[in-house]
């Protein structure tokens, strides 16, 4: 499932550098991304941290939930010319 089993991540500039851990809480069916930044500033550098907690929702209970609210639905894996990453789908929701 989407990133349920990645492993950390790790990328870096010449003066910068981001860490990415995930965890997935079943229970929940929830992920949190922990992301910790390193920026350099003259001759410090500076750290910032932020998680991302993000509630998963299988594609047809979106949809579903969508047209029981009226709305006509299409479902995509890309916007124009813009593929979205593996495991993920956009919706276009449109009142009739």
């Amino acid at each position: 499932g989407l990133d349920r089993e990645r492993q950390p991540t790790f990328i870096e500039g010449n003066d910068w550098a981001c860490l990415v851990s995930f965890e997935y809480d079943a229970s929940h069916d929830r992920l949190h991304r922990k992301i910790t930044t390193f920026r350099q500033v003259e001759q410090l550098y500076r750290r910032s941290f932020e998680e991302h907690v993000l509630q998963l929702y299988r594609a047809e209970e979106v949809e579903s939930r969508l047209r029981d609210a009226g709305f006509r639905v299409d479902v995509v894996r890309n916007f124009g010319a813009f593929p979205l990453l593996p495991q993920r789908v956009g919706f276009i929701a449109r009142r009739p």
